[in-house]
Formats: C-alpha cells, structure tokens, sequence
C-alpha cells in the first residue's frame, strides 16, 4: 500500500471533522498507558460509579490532559499522588 492509498484510507475513517483522530488517540493514550494513577482512576469510575466505557475514558483522557497542561505551564515532571514515594 502506497503513501497515497493509507491518506485516503486514513482520510474516511477520520472524517471531515477530525473527530475520529481524537478518540483514536483518546483510546491509546488510555489503554497503552501503565500508570497506575490512571488507571485506578478509570477503574474507580468503572466500578463506584458506574461510569460507561466511553464516558470513563474521556475523563480519564482528560485527567491526563490537565496533568500535561500543568506540567508544561509549571515546567515539572510528572508527579501523580500516590504513586510516588
């Protein structure tokens, strides 16, 4: 497969909106993460609070978002509570 048939392959499974890039990347950052901060978090909201699939990824997604934000804005490492010592 050529570079011009995965571009429009990619191009009509993301849409004209975008909107399939951000659950795309939504999904991975979530799933292929292995901090245990987050996924307590997601497990929490899963579990206690009866949270979709959906709903407690795009929390989760947006948990990791703020830290980011925070971190370039203060310029520090990630540091989540209860993680480390």
């Amino acid at each position: 497969m050529n570079a011009q048939q995965t571009a429009s392959r990619n191009a009509l499974i993301v849409g004209p909106s975008g909107a399939g890039k951000r659950v795309l990347a939504r999904h991975t950052a979530i799933h292929n993460a292995k901090d245990p901060y987050l996924s307590q978090f997601y497990w929490w909201l899963r579990n206690k609070r009866n949270k979709p699939h959906k709903v407690a990824i795009v929390a989760t997604a947006r948990k990791l978002l703020v830290a980011l934000f925070n971190m370039l804005r203060k310029n520090e490492p990630y540091d989540p509570p209860e993680v480390s010592a």
